[in-house]
């Protein structure tokens, strides 16, 4: 027969090699994105929670070309919505090796408010190099005003871009198509540099005698 002592640290063991998984109730959630190539949008980030919640900390993780731009005062683009307020809480983004570690906590101990929905609003830039991918949140950690740490599962969305770019072989500004700029304004040379409408959709021109169909109505 085993005795007390040995059983005792037989269950210890097991208890420690147990995986540790946070409630459900309790979490953060990426909500669906789609941006292509040279656009700006805002990320959601919203928290569910069932209990009592005064820090939230988490790595934002983007893909390739993929960025947070900065502000005037050089600071990233990341905002809280009304579930709370820069007199109750402040926020601090760090990037670290591409990693954006965002931390919102409360020298007052003030609860964030409601149990769902947008908490976070992530201004994104897709650089000309960006072609889809998944932007995960890790390393997330909840804290309750009794100083109770929840550390959820990570969470990830993939990324869809608005419209795929395809080469095609129509020559440049067919005779009889008019051509104009994002901006309204018609163009005469529809070989020139960047995105232009021409026959009702977006198309943008690498360099001379090459046509890239954004596949878009205008």
């Amino acid at each position: 027969m085993r005795s007390p002592r040995l059983l005792f640290v037989g269950l210890l063991s097991s208890m420690l090699l147990m995986p540790v998984t946070a409630s459900a109730d309790n979490t953060l959630r990426l909500e669906p994105l789609e941006i292509s190539a040279g656009e700006t949008k805002e990320l959601t980030i919203s928290l569910d929670n069932d209990m009592d919640i005064t820090l939230v900390q988490f790595d934002l993780k983007l893909p390739q070309g993929l960025s947070i731009p900065v502000n005037s005062k050089n600071r990233f683009r990341v905002a809280i919505t009304d579930r709370t307020t820069l007199e109750d809480h402040s926020i601090n983004v760090n990037a670290i090796d591409g990693i954006y570690r965002i931390l919102l906590a409360s020298m007052t101990n003030t609860v964030i408010e409601g149990n769902d929905g947008a908490l976070f609003k992530v201004t994104l830039t897709a650089d000309e190099t960006f072609s889809g991918g998944t932007i995960s949140l890790e390393k997330i950690e909840l804290v309750s005003p009794d100083e109770i740490a929840i550390h959820p599962i990570s969470v990830s969305i993939d990324v869809q871009t608005s419209s795929a770019i395809h080469d095609i072989t129509t020559p440049p500004h067919p005779k009889g198509q008019s051509a104009y700029d994002l901006g309204g304004r018609k163009v005469s040379r529809a070989w020139q540099r960047g995105i232009i409408i021409v026959d009702g959709r977006k198309v943008s021109y690498s360099r001379k005698n090459k046509l890239l169909d954004k596949n878009e109505n205008h």
